[in-house]
């Protein structure tokens, strides 16, 4: 059987990495092989070029050993297989939104492109804003998911290792970065919707972790270097959750099972560690659960369909899996210690003819496999060198073992921190710590003289270490923590007893044991937590925190309807809404055209249609397989009937009507707030409410847009919370008929005359 790992984005590594690391020491079921794959544009990542380093050494010890074959559990018995040269893929070629998106060649594309991403986004042709990863701004991320060379080059990497029908697939990332959040659900739809892979029916998990990192503000008050701006963190885990349960609501989950991940109070790392290109951050544990989550699919896969799986917070004393990550990283540490201090060292003493004097287990492990001593003591360095890597990630390993000869002061205070931050991530007690370590104390009831008696060339090949790995594991005396065994908290930042933006119950469920359990209720469990309050500590200033192209209209619509936004905002609005419905004067026809989609390129389209929240595309959005773009009125269309990139103000989408364009320069966003202003003090959300407040749910609800009830109601009220006034001066006429044809309902009843009766 194959597992798959796919981690995306730099957490996603960081998960491979460690679940490469475990399973090295026998952490998956009997039979297994792994895959590891990351997919990252940043392919220097600290944590990519780690996991690279040691799956070349691991594979090239195993070679050396002939343990090619090998495919049992225990130490170094797991086979790993390797998908390109080094294990990692990139999203795409291009490193600016402007090549990605052919801005060169197409007018179309530079409205549509004006009306999601800002000029900064967009950059310039041969740029490089995005040449190290997305750093937070996931609705560009997603873009650069769907070039097609990258998409092709990761389907086809995965999918040989797929069409035996004999793996699944596990997703790795965090819902709060960038490169993660554009890239978990865009890679497991790939999967999915594969037409070579549709009869395999792959099993697919995605392990999304919330944020569990954080600056340390203590002495630093200042985040401006930093590229993807950690006070939006959770405010874009939110809109992870969001976009997750509208695919739920549409019964488009594209996995099996979610593992959501979080932990209530996140490590806090020095500001500096957060630069750009220097996120070499400390091993956490909530990294190592996320090992555990791939390792519960493996074992569940088969019996799980659309389920979220949750688990408690750790308590002492640990059980289920807990216990089996506890017991397998004191195994390493004691058998790196037996290495270090004992086994290699008395090898320096073994004579001409293989013999050690009161160690008869030198001469006959030679003989068998066939080794020197001198190969032996390799072997064991080869063997001591990756278990000593998998313990110092782990924190296990003192700071000032790790310091070179004469280190800085700088060096030994960063050392000491990273240590200090990855032990402290870990529950109590549950690490072994290599300077308090006693191997005679954890083994003292093992046989020295049978240390190797089970060693054999045909089980073990020349892995002679993975004997001593049994005799560590079969005399390993391994004290449970103290504590008492109570019902944990809910291992996410949001618990059962908080409550959601609306001041009710989250209604999130507990679980007993340290077991990974099925929620209930799948679709309940991701509103609710979709609806936890992951704003409270930001105002949502940012437009690139959901995984979507239309991230915009989203944040857009969360500011607008949140009962903080300034009247810049409402105002801005309502101009909009003005300038689409009134008749100004000297426009005689409704100021909007319809972008097709077809005339933008593959990666565009792409990216409009498989990011877009709403379910049924065609139907609630626009009109048929295009965007409908409000254009500014005053100025004279193009001959094709599109209007060029300067002249786009914002676009039709369900949830608010309108939405302003990203590329609207500050000149003509505030022309257009006075406006609204001057509408709002004539009456026009009064009368514009009037107009449509009868048919206005039902016809979302026709056109299939998610949550239509509240949605609608959102924007009743919005137009409600303006003065209503009475003044001599009327408004222009409202258009009467709308010029495009096979526009969703609610479109159309914004323009069509109510019938009253």
């Amino acid at each position: 059987m194959k597992l798959i790992c796919v981690g995306v984005g730099g957490s996603g590594a960081a998960c491979t990495e460690t679940l490469t690391h475990l399973s090295a020491l026998g952490l998956l079921p009997d039979g297994w092989n792994l895959i590891p794959v990351m997919v990252d544009q940043d392919q220097q990542h600290p944590r990519i070029t780690a996991t690279t380093r040691f799956i070349d050494r691991y594979l090239a010890v195993r070679a050396a050993r002939r343990a090619t074959t090998l495919s049992g559990q225990g130490l170094f018995g797991l086979s790993i297989s390797r998908v390109v040269g080094s294990n990692v893929l990139q999203p795409s070629t291009h490193e600016s939104l402007f090549d990605l998106l052919g801005l060169a060649d197409s007018r179309q594309a530079k409205a549509a492109a004006r009306l999601l991403f800002d000029g900064s986004e967009i950059g310039v042709p041969g740029g490089r804003d995005f040449a190290n990863g997305y750093y937070g701004r996931v609705n560009a991320g997603v873009c650069f998911f769907n070039d097609p060379k990258g998409r092709d080059s990761i389907l086809a990497a995965i999918r040989e290792h797929l069409l035996s029908g004999d793996g699944c697939v596990v997703l790795f990332g965090s819902g709060f970065g960038g490169t993660g959040a554009a890239g978990l659900l865009h890679i497991a739809r790939l999967l999915r919707d594969d037409p070579q892979l549709k009869p395999v029916k792959v099993p697919i998990a995605i392990i999304q972790l919330e944020p569990y990192f954080e600056p340390d503000s203590s002495g630093n008050d200042g985040t401006g270097g930093f590229v993807n701006l950690p006070e939006s963190f959770e405010s874009r885990t939110g809109a992870a959750y969001e976009f997750l349960d509208n695919l739920a609501q549409a019964g488009n989950l594209p996995c099996q099972a979610i593992y959501p991940l979080g932990t209530p109070v996140p490590a806090a790392f020095p500001p500096e560690w957060f630069a750009r290109d220097q996120q070499d951050n400390p091993h956490l544990f909530l990294e190592y659960l996320g090992a555990l989550a791939a390792r519960d699919f493996v074992l569940n896969h088969k019996e799980l369909t659309d389920d979220v799986r949750i688990r408690r917070l750790p308590v002492q004393p640990y059980e289920g899996p807990l216990a089996d990550l506890r017991t397998v990283l004191f195994r390493a540490a004691v058998s790196c210690r037996l290495l270090d201090s004992y086994f290699i060292p008395l090898l320096d003493h073994v004579d001409d003819d293989g013999v050690l004097p009161g160690h008869p287990w030198v001469h006959r492990v030679c003989a068998t496999g066939g080794m020197t001593a001198a190969q032996l003591k390799e072997h064991f360095g080869e063997v001591r060198a990756l278990l000593k890597e998998i313990l110092i990630n782990s924190g296990a390993y003192p700071h000032d073992q790790l310091l070179s000869a004469s280190p800085s002061d700088e060096e030994r205070e960063r050392l000491e921190r990273r240590v200090r931050i990855t032990r402290e991530s870990f529950p109590p007690d549950f690490l072994p710590l290599m300077e308090r370590l006693s191997a005679p104390t954890l083994i003292g009831a093992g046989d020295p003289l049978a240390l190797f008696d089970d060693y054999t060339l045909q089980g073990d090949a020349e892995v002679v270490a993975r004997s001593l790995w049994r005799w560590v594991a079969g005399a390993l005396a391994l004290e449970a923590p103290g504590g008492q065994a109570r019902a944990g908290g809910y291992q996410l930042r949001w618990q059962a007893h908080d409550r959601d933006v609306d001041n009710q119950p989250l209604q999130l469920p507990t679980t007993p044991n340290d077991e990974f359990h099925s929620a209930k209720d799948t679709k309940r469990q991701l509103t609710s937590l979709a609806l936890g309050k992951w704003s409270e500590r930001n105002s949502r200033r940012s437009h690139s925190e959901y995984p979507s192209a239309w991230a915009p209209a989203i944040v857009h619509r969360d500011i607008l309807y949140s009962g903080k936004a300034r009247d810049d905002r409402r105002y801005l609005h309502l101009g909009l809404l003005a300038i689409a419905m009134l008749q100004r004067p000297g426009s005689a026809a409704v100021p909007v055209r319809l972008l097709r989609q077809g005339q933008l390129n593959e990666t565009f389209r792409e990216s409009l249609s498989k990011t877009c929240p709403i379910p049924a595309y065609d139907k609630s959005v626009v009109a048929e397989g295009g965007l409908l773009v409000l254009f500014d009125t005053t100025v004279p269309l193009e001959d094709d009937g599109v209007p060029s990139e300067e002249d786009v103000i914002g676009f039709f989408y369900p949830d608010t009507v309108v939405v302003p364009a990203m590329g609207l320069s500050s000149q003509r966003r505030t022309e257009i707030e006075r406006f609204g202003l001057y509408v709002a003090r004539r009456g026009f959300p009064r009368q514009l409410c009037v107009r449509i407040e009868r048919d206005w749910v039902q016809a979302l609800r026709a056109s299939q847009v998610p949550n239509a009830d509240r949605q609608g109601e959102r924007f009743l009220r919005f137009l409600a919370n303006f003065e209503a006034r009475t003044v001599a001066e009327t408004l222009p006429p409202f258009y009467t008929e709308f010029p495009i044809p096979g526009v969703a309902r609610w479109i159309r009843g914004l323009f069509e005359e109510p019938q009253r009766g």
